[in-house]
């Protein structure tokens, strides 16, 4: 009796579309039984998942098992089997944000944390003023800013001092005369609130100094700025800003 071509025999057969095993049943030295079954209600052998011979012979260990698993799970609930793909799609790790974890620099991130205040490496705990240190103090990600650390390159200390100013800009026009200022005028208002801060340099702690501003009262207004606690602790810098001050003009040096 003449065998039987085409259907499944032209797969499971050799030939350009055939030479198919079942990876399902391995055999020795990687080997794998032939596709098919004579029976599925006789046969000892599991369901199937067949696949071309070269491919099986690429894939790895867990490559198979998961073909395998996939394919049994699925089983064969209608009267055709049910087509389940050898390869599973590769689950790409996300970041809680929801980009794709595909990049070094979020690796490094993630494992490192980010931290917007100076911390102890050492226990993770944010570092205030007379703190004893277990660690060393760091901030952003993993950034060592111990003195025997890697500090920060110039344009870094361009881009934090950039990005400071638009800050304290933003709070000097809390006070209405501020955009009434001249650059130059202004200049020294951001100079002084970037040194103090709110908690030392407002209308409460420099009454004399707000009053004059507000009067366009330049001279009065250098006046009160060297006559102060400020202008004996910066000195040289006083000097320099309440002459901007008084005539309105940026300084030589």
């Amino acid at each position: 009796m003449a065998k039987p071509t085409g259907g499944l025999t032209a797969w499971f057969g050799k030939g350009p579309k055939g030479d198919w095993v079942d990876i399902g049943a391995p055999k020795k030295k990687g080997k794998f039984q032939a596709c098919g079954r004579k029976s599925a209600k006789k046969s000892k052998r599991k369901y199937p998942k067949c696949v071309p011979r070269a491919t099986a012979q690429r894939m790895t260990k867990s490559q198979i098992t998961s073909a395998v698993k996939r394919k049994r799970a699925a089983g064969n609930p209608g009267k055709k089997p049910t087509n389940v793909k050898t390869f599973a799609k590769r689950k790409v790790r996300r970041r809680k944000n929801g980009r794709k974890l595909d990049n070094v620099t979020d690796l490094i991130s993630l494992h490192e944390g980010v931290k917007y205040r100076v911390y102890d490496d050492a226990n993770g705990k944010e570092v205030k003023a007379g703190d004893t240190l277990v660690g060393h103090p760091t901030i952003g990600v993993g950034r060592n800013i111990a003195a025997d650390g890697p500090g920060i390159t110039r344009e870094e200390v361009n881009f934090l001092l950039v990005n400071d100013i638009q800050r304290v800009r933003g709070e000097a026009k809390d006070w209405i005369f501020f955009n009434g200022l001249s650059k130059v005028r202004q200049a020294v208002i951001i100079d002084m609130l970037f040194n103090m801060g709110r908690t030392r340099f407002n209308p409460n702690k420099w009454p004399k100094f707000f009053e004059a501003i507000r009067n366009h009262d330049w001279e009065g207004a250098s006046t009160e700025m060297l006559d102060s606690s400020w202008s004996r602790q910066v000195k040289s810098r006083a000097e320099r800003l309440s002459a901007m001050m008084k005539t309105d003009k940026w300084p030589k040096s």
